[in-house]
C-alpha cells in the first residue's frame, strides 16, 4: 500500500478528508498559448514616454546619503527623498544659469 493510499484512509476515518480530488491537467493547447505568450515577450514602456520623464540610476556614496535623510527628517514637512533631490537639482540649474 503507497503512503499517498495510507494517508487517504486515515484522513477519511477521521473526518478530515471525505473524497480526493486530483487537480485537473490542463489541455496541451492552454500549455502552447501561454508558450507562445513568453516567447513573443513584450517590453517595458520607454521612460521618456511615461510624463517626459528619464529613469537615472545614481549612485550617490552612503555619507552622502545619511546627510541628505537627515535633512529630509528634519524639515517641518517631511518629503520624499527623491523630491529633495529635485529640488537640489534645480537649485543648482538656477544658480549655474544665473
Amino acid at each position: 500500500m503507497s503512503m499517498y493510499s495510507v494517508l487517504n484512509k486515515y484522513l477519511t476515518s477521521i473526518g478530515e478528508l471525505s473524497q480526493v480530488t486530483v487537480k485537473p491537467k490542463p489541455n496541451g493547447k492552454q500549455n502552447a498559448d501561454v508558450d507562445s505568450l513568453i516567447r513573443r515577450g513584450g517590453s517595458a514602456p520607454d521612460s521618456e514616454d511615461i510624463e517626459g520623464v528619464q529613469l537615472v540610476n545614481l549612485k550617490i556614496p552612503k555619507k552622502v546619503l545619511r546627510k541628505i535623510d537627515e535633512i529630509v527628517s528634519q524639515r517641518e514637512i517631511e518629503i520624499p527623498r527623491t523630491l529633495w533631490l529635485m529640488e537640489a537639482i534645480h537649485e543648482k540649474i538656477k544658480r549655474e544659469q544665473s
